[in-house]
């Protein structure tokens, strides 16, 4: 046995274990090569160019000191033994060890790695406590542990080793739990309002969910996934607390076809969150799966769902309405729905002479007594409506937004300068409400796609194709929050 040995038997055995574990993080990809799976990736984040600098020197440093571990880790194991300062030697090496570590999540926070494109997701990996546990005691970091301790010939009581033991399985429980620490932390923190206590931000579906932040004037797409499936997000309608909503998630079957006909499709209605940061994110299903395309959705103002659905019945496409809570249908064709009151729903798209079909769903689906009618306005002011609290509606034709009280045209609300209106979403409190033009002379052409020379005329829509509109039902103001090309689909505020 050589002197060195001599002088630290146990000492060098840790460290020669430790040096050939950190040697077998190199070694094993050359004898097992990983298998790689290529995923096309999103755009990468962008952040401004002291950041990116910032993050290269923090990569290139993690890296360097990657490559110089082993043999700073042999360095510091020989002037441990030659001069028995183990434990000064074993916190250098820690310090090698995790330096890197610290190095690449800095790196990652400066310029996150982008996102790799939906349906290209690494299989998520099981949480085995006792595989965790045992890769920490074989990690080179425990084995410098175990090195400075036995240079140091400090034999821990048995009281520190049940504290230790205590303190590793504490922290093997909590792992599993850190993801839930954030959200824990924006539900304390509530949804993002204005300063009026509107909301901050908005939804519009139709496929893509996109958030829309009516403070910056920006749209974003939202990632939404049910497992590791992209969701298909068909209706939208808020749930009645700011930043909660129901969506219509659908799920196609293989035909192409299947995209506009609810031949082999389902929908099944989920919860969704908007946080503080306007990130938002599927919750738990609210209902069974069912069969066909849940077109629109609607909240009653006890809370109640109810919906419109298509589904391929004996070869032909039948329309249903339906309510959650129990769940119960009528066959009654309608594209839309409303709620008149707590047990009533309107049906604007279903045919009725002076005044529109209501459906009581108090009453069962074979009860005739289940359809009656209600005094509306003409059919122009039918295509989109929405219920305030205090019972009256807003609704839209051409390019005009007005009150009714029933069938009476109270006042008129909004008038846009060019386009129609396209869609409308009432903030939770009734007060402010969102409205969407469309100006469809700005559609390109679908067969050479050639966009129309922009009219001066129809300023200020010009080349855009919708605009949103933030209007204040109290004090008459409205105000233009953002223009572009991408916000079609249900909305939601």
């Amino acid at each position: 046995m050589s002197d060195l040995s001599r002088r630290r038997p146990y000492a060098v055995f840790w460290w020669a274990l430790a040096a050939g574990a950190f040697v077998w993080e190199f070694v094993r990809p050359l004898l097992f090569p990983p298998r790689t799976i290529l995923c096309p990736v999103q755009g990468p984040v962008p952040v401004p160019e002291p950041r990116r600098t910032a993050a290269d020197v923090a990569e290139h440093a993690g890296v360097l000191l990657v490559d110089a571990g082993p043999f700073l880790l042999a360095g510091l194991m020989v002037l441990a033994v030659r001069h028995g300062a183990h434990t000064r030697a074993a916190g250098l090496a820690l310090g090698v060890l995790l330096a890197p570590e610290a190095l690449f999540f800095l790196e990652e926070l400066l310029r996150p790695p982008a996102e790799p494109m939906p349906g290209c997701l690494p299989e998520p990996s099981p949480y085995r406590p006792a595989l965790v546990a045992l890769h920490w005691v074989t990690s080179p970091a425990a084995l410098v542990v175990l090195a400075g301790i036995a240079g140091a010939r400090v034999r821990p009581d048995r009281g520190s080793l049940w504290r230790l033991a205590a303190a590793v399985a504490a922290v093997l429980v909590a792992v599993p739990l850190l993801p839930l620490v954030p959200a824990l932390v924006d539900r304390l923190a509530g949804p993002a309002l204005s300063a009026d206590g509107a909301p901050r931000y908005a939804l519009a579906g139709g496929g893509l969910v996109h958030v829309l932040d009516l403070e910056r004037g920006r749209v974003e797409p939202a990632q939404l996934y049910v497992g590791r499936r992209v969701a298909v997000v068909r209706a939208l309608v808020p749930a009645g607390e700011p930043g909660h909503y129901y969506a219509s998630v659908v799920s196609h079957g293989e035909a192409w076809a299947t995209h506009y006909s609810p031949r082999g499709s389902t929908s099944r209605l989920y919860r969704l969150r908007v946080d503080a940061d306007g990130a938002a994110e599927l919750g738990q299903p609210v209902s069974g799966r069912m069969k066909g395309i849940v077109h629109d959705l609607a909240v009653s103002p006890g809370g109640r769902i109810a919906y419109v659905r298509s589904a391929h019945v004996a070869g032909d496409d039948t329309w249903f309405t339906g309510v959650l809570g129990p769940r119960r249908e009528w066959r009654v064709q309608g594209h839309s729905l409303h709620w008149l009151d707590q047990h009533r729903l309107a049906l604007p798209s279903e045919p009725q002479a002076n005044g529109e079909t209501v459906l009581d769903t108090r009453l069962p689906s074979a009860d005739r007594r289940a359809l009656g009618r209600a005094a509306a306005p003409g059919d122009e002011w039918k295509a989109h409506v929405l219920r305030l609290p205090d019972g009256r509606a807003l609704r839209a034709s051409g390019r005009s937004v007005a009150l009714f009280d029933g069938a009476t045209q109270v006042r008129t609300v909004l008038t846009l300068a060019c386009g129609e209106v396209d869609g409308m979403a009432l903030a939770s409190g009734g007060r402010h409400v969102l409205v969407r033009g469309y100006d469809a002379s700005t559609m390109p052409h679908p067969m050479t796609g050639e966009t129309p020379t922009p009219d001066p005329a129809r300023a200020p829509c010009g080349v855009t194709m919708y605009e949103l509109i933030r209007a204040d039902l109290d004090t008459g103001s409205h105000t233009v929050v953002w223009r572009g090309d991408n916000a079609g689909g249900d909305l939601a505020w």
